[in-house]
Order: C-alpha cells, then sequence, then structure tokens
C-alpha cells in the first residue's frame, strides 16, 4: 500500500493565484497529453503503462508527483493526468478495477472506485462511441457523395402544470342549469272585418241618441 503523506504538496494551487490562467493551463495540458504520454510512460512506467490492458485508476497525488518529476505547473500537469482520464482505455479500467493506485504503481490505502466515477467512465464510453459512429457514416456520405441529412431534432416535453385546485379539496359542485321557462299563450286579437248587422230597436236608440246630440250641444252653447 502506498502511503501519501510524504508527498510535497508545496505544488498545490493557492487559493489567491489567478483562475483564469489556471484554467488556460488546465486546457493547455488537456489538449497535450499525447505528445507527453511518451515521456511520463518512461518515468512512471507501472502508472502510464504501454499496456492498455495493465491501465489502473489513479490517486490524486500522481499529478503532484508528475508536477515534481517533469518540473511542470501544478494546473498544467493537472491538465495532463485529467486528459490521461478521459481516455478509453482508462474509462474502462475504472470499469475493471476498485483500488486506485499511487505514484508507485501500488494502491493506496482507501482509495477505491465509487458509482459515479463508473457512471462518468460509462457516459465518455458512451460519447466515444457515437462521435465515432458519426465520424464513419460522415466519411462513408463524403465517399459515396450522398448528403447527410441532420439529425432528429431532439422533442421538447413541457413541464407538467400544476393543478389550479389542491388535491385534498374536494371538486366544486356543477353549476345547474336555468330554469326552462313556458312560453305564455298569446291572446288572439279581435278584429272586426265586416259589419255587424244591428237589430231594428238598436239602430232605432243609436239614430235617436245621434240626433239629440247637437241639440245638446246647442244648449250648452247658450
Amino acid at each position: 500500500m502506498t502511503m501519501v503523506a510524504d508527498l510535497d504538496t508545496s505544488l498545490s494551487p493557492e487559493p489567491a493565484e489567478d483562475k483564469t490562467a489556471q484554467k488556460a493551463e488546465i486546457s493547455r495540458g488537456r489538449r497535450e497529453f499525447r505528445q507527453h504520454l511518451p515521456a511520463l510512460r518512461e518515468r512512471f512506467p507501472l502508472v502510464f503503462p504501454e499496456d492498455i490492458k495493465a491501465v489502473k485508476p489513479l490517486h490524486y497525488s500522481v499529478t503532484v508527483a508528475v508536477a515534481q518529476a517533469m518540473g511542470w505547473t501544478f494546473p498544467f500537469a493537472r491538465g495532463v493526468v485529467k486528459g490521461y482520464k478521459l481516455s478509453i482505455p482508462y474509462c474502462y479500467a475504472v470499469l475493471r478495477h476498485q483500488e486506485r493506485i499511487g505514484p508507485d504503481g501500488e494502491p493506496v490505502e482507501g482509495s477505491t472506485v465509487d458509482d459515479a466515477d463508473r457512471f462518468s467512465a460509462r457516459c465518455r464510453i458512451a460519447e466515444f462511441a457515437r462521435h465515432k459512429k458519426e465520424r464513419r457514416e460522415r466519411e462513408q456520405a463524403q465517399a459515396s457523395g450522398v448528403p447527410i441529412p441532420p439529425p432528429d431534432p431532439v422533442p421538447f416535453v413541457p413541464p407538467p402544470i400544476p393543478p389550479t385546485v389542491p388535491a385534498d379539496e374536494p371538486d366544486p359542485e356543477p353549476i345547474p342549469p336555468p330554469p326552462v321557462q313556458q312560453a305564455v299563450p298569446t291572446r288572439p286579437k279581435l278584429t272586426l272585418n265586416k259589419a255587424v248587422a244591428l237589430p231594428t230597436a238598436v239602430r232605432a236608440d243609436v239614430r235617436s241618441i245621434t240626433g239629440a246630440a247637437p241639440l245638446r250641444k246647442d244648449r250648452l252653447g247658450r
């Protein structure tokens, strides 16, 4: 078992260092890790083996040891080791092994691979396989001259709309329909279309009344 207490941690980044410069060094190390891999294999043959079947998960102390041995800054060494950890052989090593090794290639006591590490390794392998398939299809399409259709867009699934009525409250009672008003029958209008024949006695009374009316009017006018 490797004990990491004797490692010099003076190369660890200080909180007051420029974060932007650290990120730039880490990114540069990730991009250039392949060109530094032969030197790392020569300096740490058990940590960075050439046989991909001998690759094992690394302890964080390896980054400090690499920075000291290679004369690199800690952010740059961190980027180089990070690029190595993103390689597909290393991802398969995370799925195969449980213990992590230190700078001497021996397992570090108390340092193991957890479920989050294995999940990240599986996602990385799946992403690499997808990019490899797309690259192969693109090369085949370029060779045949057939354009590649764009990938299907991911359908948008709207979030569920919360109910307006809480679940613990009963549903409101339905509003009853208004009562049906019965139609009132209309009375037929009486129209006198024809002249009505009056009896003889009634006609005599009517003539007497119409004839007496001017006399009464003359009296009132006096």
